[in-house]
């Protein structure tokens, strides 16, 4: 991995240099390193996490995106001069005034039949799709007012399948969600219906949208949940404007929202929990941080810190970035740092992680 570029990161209270001499190699052990800690941690918290009543483990595992959109088209037929041809020998043919006013006729009907789809395929439901390979795709921005789709693999959850002497299911999948720390609500997605509920889930505020899934059956009950952390969207107003958005959350989970776009800002929302270990302090004021460093096709670099701080805390920030002119792909990596000699970096094994910026 390339030097990243000498620049400043300058942040209430502390100032700390992003020297490119701290960049991550490409080979030898600093790619390891970090998805050795990666996995340690997650070892730690798989051997010893609790989720309710229950202790639960899931193992290392990478994640990937994938974006397939799809346009629907439609065909007219001049209804008119069709049945005109249907018409008998002995009947008449239409006089040219008349066959112009049924087609004009039709096409007036036709329009709010076309603006009908139109609005239809524009007001589609955004969807979450939670993959059997533990990736995870959100196919919109969510808005407030709006609706969401949660789309579940029961791959991903395989445990507890017990069924009845009639061999029907006893077993049960149930979603479960809120919003900004409310009460939380459930749906039915597999097996037997617990709830009543579908999976198509009502954003009535602004904020946090939080998902957890359980499996359970007589004596048994597994969930996925991050981890404990649970699976976090954010819901926008409804009147801004969205920019697509890269996703780095705790434990190892990764998706973009929107669709990254040439020429177009798009938004790094990472959680800096991501990178725990580098944390030095100097009589009480952070001295440590989190930046997040870029490589377009076209050569431009560039660098900037994912944090800010407030007194004496530091908490992570989502940053924009701008493509510039040209370029159609970026790679993103993550380095972490203190004053003293600590130093990490998550980059996909050294990989980086790689976006496409569609036209």
């Amino acid at each position: 991995m390339g030097a990243a570029g000498g620049a400043t990161a300058v942040s209430t209270g502390v100032t700390l240099r992003l020297d490119s001499s701290l960049d991550e190699p490409e080979s030898g052990d600093g790619g390891r390193l970090n998805r050795d800690m990666r996995c340690s941690l997650q070892g730690v918290r798989a051997g010893a996490y609790r989720i309710g009543p229950v202790w639960t483990k899931r193992s290392c595992r990478t994640n990937r995106k994938a974006l397939n959109p799809s346009v629907p088209a439609s065909l007219l037929v001049d209804s008119a001069r069709a049945s005109a041809r249907m018409r008998g020998a002995r009947s008449p043919p239409p006089s040219f005034a008349l066959e112009l006013f049924v087609k004009r006729l039709l096409s007036v009907l036709a329009l709010p039949l076309l603006l009908l789809g139109t609005s239809a395929a524009a007001q589609t439901t955004p969807t979450l799709t939670f993959h059997g390979n533990w990736t995870i795709h959100q196919s919109e921005v969510l808005t407030e007012g709006g609706q969401v789709q949660v789309v579940y693999s029961t791959a991903r959850l395989p445990q507890c399948r017990v069924n009845n002497p009639d061999g029907s299911p006893a077993w049960s999948i149930t979603g479960h969600y809120r919003i900004n720390g409310s009460a939380p609500a459930s749906f039915d997605v597999a097996g037997a219906p617990v709830t009543g509920n579908g999976p198509t889930l009502d954003l009535q505020e602004q904020g946090l949208l939080e998902l957890w899934f359980l499996v359970s059956s007589p004596g048994c009950e597994h969930y996925d949940s991050n981890y404990g952390g649970n699976f976090q969207f954010n819901v926008l107003e409804a009147s801004a404007t969205p920019m697509a958005t890269l996703v780095f959350q705790q434990g190892w989970v990764e998706h973009v929202v929107g669709t990254p776009r040439q020429g177009q800002p798009f938004i790094v929302d990472y959680d800096i929990a991501r990178l725990p270990e580098c944390r030095l302090l100097y009589n009480g004021a952070p001295t440590w941080d989190v930046g997040v460093r870029w490589r377009f096709n076209n050569g431009v670099m560039g660098e900037k810190s994912v944090t800010t701080t407030s007194g004496y805390t530091r908490t992570g920030t989502p940053v924009t970035i701008i493509p510039p002119v040209g370029a159609t792909s970026v790679q993103i990596w993550f380095e972490n740092w203190d004053r003293g000699t600590c130093r990490r970096w998550d980059s996909d094994y050294g990989a980086n992680y790689t976006f496409t910026l569609q036209p």
